[in-house]
């Protein structure tokens, strides 16, 4: 029983929630500065603990890169009030962001106008900022977090000692341009012709509800008939094609579906094809891109080197994880989503 507890307890914590990658966030803190424990005796005894107020813009990097961060920042420390307002540029890493609750740490440097440190008076110094924390989503757009921070300002004269300083900290952190929630790593990809979804939308554009189109994906202009096919199409190709994890290679097993197709263009010379690749949203969007345009060309390579197919009868494309058929939340979602398209051009 205690172990369920446990688990009920944990377990929305670290549920999948937004990656908020490509996304620009502006946020507050609210702390206490206190002077750090390895900090020069006489810097220790002259000082007590402080209020610390900053503000944060934040534009968060596809992951894994950095999470870069502009923070005006706002400190005093009693007894001898020593007051630090300072600029820093920042760092971040978001560690597990695909999780409601992911650390995050850094490191930042900047500069600080110091009132009253020691022997030097109304200096501009430079700080240097070391950051780690946790933070949470509580809802698609916002995030609280805890949030410790050392501020180091080096000495200014030889008979000065540094100034070392803890701030633990609460933060709230909103997002614009969040999106959409990840799943669990890994892969097993399929190719398979789209699946209509939705009875309201039209995705391609072609004047027919996805509920309604046989023929997802048909070219922008292109004329089609009540079914969302281009009006010269007369036939209908389907391919399932299944890939290795995070893999563009076909296997053998696999070859009777590309020939399939090849046969079905060398009875129709005149038509041209689109293969367009998809992935899910799990890794980078930048490496899911690369994937999808591998797996497309992949087919392309077989469809011309094996069975004799005219390379300019076929553009291969890569649309990574832009174009979801399906809910990148489950794992059945998202093998439908794992996918290369085939769009009949003439």
């Amino acid at each position: 029983m205690k172990i369920v507890l446990l688990l009920a307890a944990v377990l929305p914590l670290i549920a999948n929630a937004n990656k908020q990658e490509d996304a620009i966030a502006v946020g507050g803190v609210l702390g206490m500065a206190i002077e750090a424990p390895w900090a020069h005796d006489t810097y220790k005894n002259a000082v007590g603990p402080g209020p610390r107020l900053g503000a944060f813009i934040r534009f968060n990097q596809v992951t894994p890169r950095p999470t870069f961060e502009i923070s005006p920042d706002y400190l005093t420390q009693s007894t001898q009030k020593i007051e630090s307002k300072s600029l820093i540029a920042s760092m971040l890493w978001r560690l597990f962001p695909d999780h409601k609750l992911h650390p995050v740490w850094g490191f930042g440097f900047g500069f600080t106008a110091l009132d009253n440190f020691f022997l030097s008076r109304d200096k501009t110094l430079a700080i240097f900022r070391l950051h780690a924390g946790i933070d949470y989503e509580i809802k698609k757009n916002l995030e609280i977090g805890f949030h410790l921070d050392h501020f180091s300002v080096m000495k200014n004269f030889a008979n000065e000692p540094n100034m070392h300083v803890l701030a633990p900290s609460i933060a709230a952190i909103f997002y614009f341009g969040a999106s959409s929630p990840e799943g669990s790593v890994g892969e097993s990809t399929h190719i398979t012709k789209a699946a209509p979804n939705s009875a309201v939308t039209d995705t391609d554009g072609d004047g027919v509800n996805d509920n309604l189109d046989k023929c997802p994906n048909t070219p922008k202009g292109a004329s089609v008939n009540e079914q969302g096919c281009a009006k010269k199409q007369t036939y209908t190709i389907r391919l399932d094609v299944k890939f290795e994890n995070n893999a563009a290679r076909i296997r053998s097993a696999e070859m009777p579906d590309i020939q399939d197709l090849a046969n079905v263009m060398k009875r129709n010379p005149d038509v041209k094809i689109e293969l367009q690749g998809h992935t899910d949203n799990i890794g980078s969007k930048a490496r899911n891109t690369k994937l999808s345009i591998e797996r497309a060309v992949a087919v392309k390579n077989i469809l011309t080197k094996r069975f004799s197919i005219s390379a300019n009868r076929i553009k291969a494309n890569g649309y990574g994880p832009s174009q979801p058929i399906a809910t990148n939340s489950t794992e059945e979602g998202r093998a439908q989503n794992r996918r290369v398209t085939v769009v009949i051009l003439h």
